[in-house]
């Protein structure tokens, strides 16, 4: 008898024909105060936007480990911020992408999404 898998990936939704994802991230409070505002500066949904941080970011969150770590930790304010939880939805190929990239780091999926925001909001300021 074949087992299920421990973890459904984004491969696994794929191969059933699903296209799109809910999935729960952790973002600090600031962060996702952040992706609030853009959100709604660009008339653009939490999903769509956190999606774009992505496409934008996501080669240097790969290319650059150690600076997209940097970015976030000076991007956040002094102290021990408090995390909520936020479900996304994500096309099954943006999913992947974070899974593998994540896997690749030894990361969180989350840790991933927030350093892409971290470099995303940073490129934005340049």
């Amino acid at each position: 008898a074949e087992l299920l898998p421990v973890a459904i990936t984004a491969k696994h939704y794929a191969a059933a024909g699903i296209q799109q994802v809910e999935v729960a991230h952790y973002f600090p409070e600031w962060m996702l105060d952040q992706i609030q505002a853009e959100a709604a500066k660009t008339d653009s949904s939490l999903s769509a936007t956190v999606q774009a941080a992505w496409q934008s970011a996501g080669a240097t969150v790969h290319a650059e480990p150690e600076n997209a770590g940097k970015i976030l930790r000076e991007a956040a304010p002094e102290g021990t911020p408090s995390r909520r939880k936020q479900t996304l939805i994500f096309p099954t190929t943006i999913l992947a992408e974070i899974e593998a990239e994540a896997e690749v780091q030894d990361r969180s999926r989350s840790w991933i999404v927030n350093a892409a925001w971290a470099v995303y909001r940073d490129q934005l300021s340049e």
